[in-house]
């Protein structure tokens, strides 16, 4: 069986547009790694979007902790991650 292992993963996010599809490969978060359940896309408008993330802490019933990940506004230079 094959471990995940957070610092060999890629994330990607696909934008469809009729004149110039892309695939942006995101900064990886490591150490964090989530699951697709944990995840949602938004459109920002103009080709801008964000990743957001909410998982649950480990041993508690009610502390999340949020990551976000934000497009820069040219789409060219990669965003960054915050938490």
């Amino acid at each position: 069986m094959a471990k995940m292992v957070p610092r060999h993963s890629d994330y990607f996010v696909y934008k469809v547009n009729p004149h110039r599809s892309k695939l942006d490969l995101l900064p990886n978060p490591c150490p964090v790694r989530f699951s697709d359940s944990e995840v949602a896309v938004l459109s920002c408008g103009d080709g801008k979007y964000a990743v957001a993330t909410l998982q649950l802490k480990l041993f508690s019933e009610f502390t999340f902790m949020l990551h976000l990940y934000r497009s820069k506004p040219d789409g060219d230079k990669p965003g960054s991650w915050t938490s």
